[in-house]
């Protein structure tokens, strides 16, 4: 497996159905190291701790293959 993009993102307010919300969807690329915790990646802000982050969903992989669907 080669690794060709770390991405992380800072929380964004936006407006979803009438309401404005904060989100940590937009993940940008880094150029340094991440460290993955037990829970979470480092610096990366998860604002839905129902269904991301937490152990056993810290960090999100997929395929290049996929990546333009």
């Amino acid at each position: 497996m080669k690794i060709i993009s770390t991405n992380i993102a800072t929380p964004k307010a936006i407006t979803w159905k009438g309401k404005e919300i904060q989100t940590g969807i937009y993940k940008i690329p880094v150029s340094t190291s991440i460290y993955l915790g037990l829970e979470d990646v480092e610096n990366d802000h998860v604002i839905d701790r129902r269904c991301h982050g937490g152990i056993d969903k810290a960090c999100y992989l997929f395929s290049e293959k996929h990546y333009s669907f």
